[in-house]
Parts: structure tokens; sequence; C-alpha cells
């Protein structure tokens, strides 16, 4: 690659943050809040890190046996407690 060569990538956002009010027992039947810290994952966005991180690997395996989809695939974590 040259100074006149542009590289193109693709950008993946691993969102795995935690909202407040959302903490409870694993493993029972009816929702059983945790004492102490009140953040925890019940919507779902917990999911979406794995699912992105899995979604790189994907990406980078098919740049990898030569489709066309960019040169590189970048993972970038964000993650915010929210009270």
């Amino acid at each position: 690659m040259d100074s006149r060569t542009i590289a193109i990538g693709l950008g993946i956002l691993a969102e795995y943050d935690a909202l407040s009010g959302l903490n409870q027992e694993s493993g029972v039947a009816q929702p059983t809040r945790i004492a102490g810290p009140d953040v925890g994952h019940g919507c779902g966005h917990n999911l979406l890190g794995a699912a992105s991180l899995g979604a790189a690997i994907a990406v980078k395996k098919e740049i990898e046996n030569g489709n066309n989809l960019g040169e590189k695939v970048t993972l970038v974590g964000a993650t915010k407690f929210v009270s």
C-alpha cells in the first residue's frame, strides 16, 4: 500500500451497559431483587456486546477468505452505568 491508497475498514460497536433497577436473583421463578448496588442487565444490552464480538470475528474470517469487505474490522467497546 503506497501513500495514495485508502485503507477501507469496518467498525462495530459492542455496547454492554447496565441500567439501574434491573438487578435480580438468578435461578428463581419470581423476580427477587439483590441487596446492594442497584445495577443489572435486564434489558438485553449485555447481549449486544457478545453479538457484536461474534459479528467482528465473522467479518474478520470473511476478510481473511478474500471476500471484499475491506481490509480490517475494528471492535469498539462502550459501557455506561446509568442510575
